[in-house]
């Protein structure tokens, strides 16, 4: 990228960031958080990186057990130029060094005024006077008169503080915040590596109680704005140990594995190796197994969309003694080690590719035995069925195991290149199932299903099958088929490796069953952030199970009192729909646990499912994965209003036509400073609003539908924006008052 499309791209990449400042609430957002866990039964402070951190307030984890001591937004002196960094740099080195500050100060200032005055002095000798003829004055002339007034000593250059008053504040910093601040003076910035979502820092102090119990949680921060996402935190029972988040020196010091099995844990900034010793007795069997990818799931600034870590061990020499980069298909490496001899060898942490960032971060687990290997996990499925094992001796169509469908077989593909066949009975008509159970659990296995009729012949195969991409699996390996049989007779249902690999741990689970008509339902965000008195958009995902094609309802739990969801019905055949929430005008501000369930009627019954919360990130700038959240949370931010007191109960459409809406307003008298009116948000494409405006106690406005517009079903929800004018000043204050209840929408062919 040259230098010309670079400042296309960032002015670009900061316009974006302004235009979303002012149309959405700046809620807080976690990017990393470091270190990423902590033993039971201590007390750590750990820093949070992210973005819209001015006024945090609070900061929770999930499970219990864990007390939150303090929440600090780390920005000591504001914004540090390239300037401020130079001139702190030297009072921070004194400091290091067990020398006068004060003294180091002075010098830097006398040196910097002497270099500016030099300076002053070229360019007037080279313009006197500024002459018009050219196109700037001399550079700086204002700021450097104004800086040669500043006596050093007696306040700083670049901030409006004594050097007694910033050595003051430096000293009191707590030791992470000490680093926060070494770090935004010493390091080297790469504005091509630099992201907003993770430039700033919180310092938060948490007291792990010993009761804590150990694993997987959620850490959260809040503001009057709003609650952020939440990001993995791990508690766990083994001794931890973490590298400082910044170190002044040329290179990091290698980090000590001082038992096992302990825990250690690091970062990796661009081009860095992170070095750990250790001592090791001959013959003993040692496991590394570290977590990165795990901790932050997908990254939309890189390739390949997460940290992937590789992990070495090397003798006192530096010879490479073993490796390893992932497990199976986990970007998270595992490596085993035997030691050939007493003494010290050295493990070696780093990105495949040399990346690196903040959020980089790890957490390595050293133990004595075999390394840790992916179990395969439980299928938890809503019916029985009736279980059996593959018989083992299937692997050839003669010697088809046979079985009665519906059945759920527990199978492996043990070695490269080797099948699997079973033998149904079917009826012409009858609707059947083949659906592989695999990576999903966690298995190894790339699937392939075929059904043959008795003369081998293939009728039905399915590799992959494409799904909804929810968690952390990026490869949808699992195959799946829903057929109908065409004649009475023998079938059979071959399965292989698509890869043509196998051995003990490419484990299957085959349904082979008819059709059970079920749904999944994903919301996002997971926590949605709003005012109350008006709506709240969010976003639902369906996944349609075994030809399940009805109405699904939508529905909140009890607290807060009066929540209501508008918008609520996902049509039959619709896989994503936006929807609203709203609470009571009257509703605190403040944080809510919420638990959202969808029904639907399948075979006479109503089947109830719980609502998944989850959040829409970006890999590798292009792919949106879905990941799941532990709960969904409503945090009402304010008190909201909007003019508008009821909207349309629904709105048919046909492509091409037009429709006028008429929104009621009862009660509410235009201003003439003041003008209030309703765009659409995120509207299909073809559907735009023509005209709107007040009539009486009404807003009416014309929607119309493209005539290229295919037929749709689904939601529009309504914004609404108000433009103040303030007196004297022409120029209008543009801004979102708040959403309207969602309105269902149907479009029709026009034809």
């Amino acid at each position: 990228m040259n230098k010309s499309n670079r400042k296309i791209f960032f002015s670009f990449i900061f316009a974006t960031f302004a235009f979303l400042g002012s149309t959405v609430a700046q809620v807080p957002h976690i990017g990393y958080v470091y270190p990423a866990g902590a033993q039971a039964g201590t007390n750590v402070a750990v820093v949070v990186g992210g973005m819209n951190f001015g006024g945090l307030k609070d900061a929770s984890v999930s499970g219990g057990g864990v007390n939150v001591k303090s929440v600090k937004f780390s920005r000591p002196f504001n914004n540090i130029s390239p300037d401020l960094a130079n001139e702190l740099k030297p009072i921070i080195t004194a400091i290091e060094k067990g020398e006068d500050p004060l003294v180091a100060s002075i010098k830097n200032s006398e040196n910097v005024l002497a270099r500016l005055k030099k300076q002053y002095d070229a360019d007037m000798a080279e313009n006197p006077g500024g002459d018009k003829k050219k196109e700037e004055k001399p550079k700086d002339q204002n700021s450097y008169e104004n800086m040669f007034k500043i006596v050093p000593g007696e306040r700083l250059l670049y901030v409006d503080k004594t050097p007694d008053e910033v050595i003051k504040i430096i000293k009191e910093l707590s030791p992470l915040e000490y680093q926060c601040l070494c770090k935004d003076v010493f390091s080297k910035r790469n504005v091509l590596q630099a992201s907003p979502a993770i430039d700033q820092n919180a310092i938060i102090e948490l007291e792990i109680g010993k009761d804590a119990m150990p694993g997987f949680r959620e850490l959260h921060l809040s503001s009057p704005t709003g609650g952020s996402n939440p990001l993995l935190f791990i508690i766990g029972n083994l001794p931890e140990t973490s590298t400082p988040y910044f170190i002044i020196a040329d290179k990091k010091p290698a980090g000590i594995i001082e038992a096992f099995p302990s825990i250690a844990n690091g970062q990796i900034m661009p081009g860095e190796i992170d070095k750990i010793k250790f001592k090791a007795k001959a013959g003993e069997k040692y496991a590394f197994s570290l977590m990165g990818r795990k901790l932050m799931p997908y990254l939309g600034d890189a390739v390949p969309g997460w940290f992937q870590p590789v992990i070495s061990v090397h003798d006192s020499k530096g010879k490479l003694l073993g490796f390893s980069d992932d497990n199976l298909f986990d970007p998270d490496p595992v490596l085993g080690f035997a030691a050939s001899s007493d003494g010290e060898y050295e493990l070696r942490i780093r990105d495949s590719i040399y990346r690196g960032r903040e959020d980089f971060v790890y957490r390595l687990k050293a133990e004595i035995g075999p390394p840790p290997q992916i179990e395969m996990k439980k299928l938890e499925l809503n019916y029985e069925i009736e279980n059996v094992r593959e018989s083992g001796k299937n692997n050839s169509l003669s010697e088809a195991q046979a079985v009665k469908y519906p059945v759920l077989i527990d199978g492996a593909i043990d070695s490269p290149g080797e099948v699997d066949f079973f033998r149904i009975d079917a009826v012409k008509g009858d609707k059947i199932v083949a659906e592989i159970y695999a990576r999903r659990l966690d298995s190894p296995l790339d699937s392939l299903i075929q059904i043959m009729d008795c003369n081998g012949k293939i009728l039905f195969w399915n590799d992959d099958t494409n799904r909804l991409n929810v968690g952390t699996h990026t490869h949808h390996s699992d195959s799946y088929l829903l057929c109908e049989i065409p004649a009475d007779g023998e079938y059979f249902i071959k399965i292989s490796e698509a890869q043509a690999k196998g051995g003990e741990k490419f484990k299957y689970k085959l349904r082979i069953d008819r059709p059970r008509p079920d749904f999944q339902i994903f919301m996002d965000p997971s926590v949605l952030n709003g005012n109350s008195g008006v709506a709240i958009p969010f976003t639902v995902n369906v996944i349609r199970m075994d030809g399940f094609d009805l109405p699904i309802i939508v529905n909140a739990g009890k607290d807060p009192s009066g929540i209501k969801m508008e918008g609520n019905e996902i049509p039959p055949g619709v896989e994503t729909i936006r929807m609203t929430m709203s609470v009571p005008p009257e509703t605190k501000q403040g944080f809510y646990k919420i638990e959202i369930s969808a029904v639907a009627g399948i075979g006479g019954q109503e089947i109830s499912r719980r609502v998944v919360p989850t959040d829409d990130v970006m890999q590798a700038f292009l792919y949106r994965h879905l990941v799941p959240a532990e709960s969904f949370s409503l945090f009402v931010v304010r008190r909201g209003w909007t003019p508008f007191r009821k909207v349309p109960a629904e709105i048919p459409l046909k492509s091409g036509g037009e429709q006028i809406l008429s929104f009621s307003c009862t009660g509410y008298k235009p201003k003439s400073d003041t003008d209030y009116f309703l765009e659409l948000n995120s509207p299909p494409k073809g559907i735009s609003i023509m005209e709107g405006g007040f009539q009486g106690e009404n807003y009416v406005l014309k929607i119309k539908a493209d005539p290229e517009m295919k037929p749709w079903k689904g939601n529009l929800i309504f914004q609404c924006i108000c433009e103040n004018t303030k007196p004297g000043n022409p120029k209008k204050t543009r801004y979102p008052a708040g959403f309207l209840p969602a309105v269902p929408t149907k479009v029709e062919s026009g034809k």
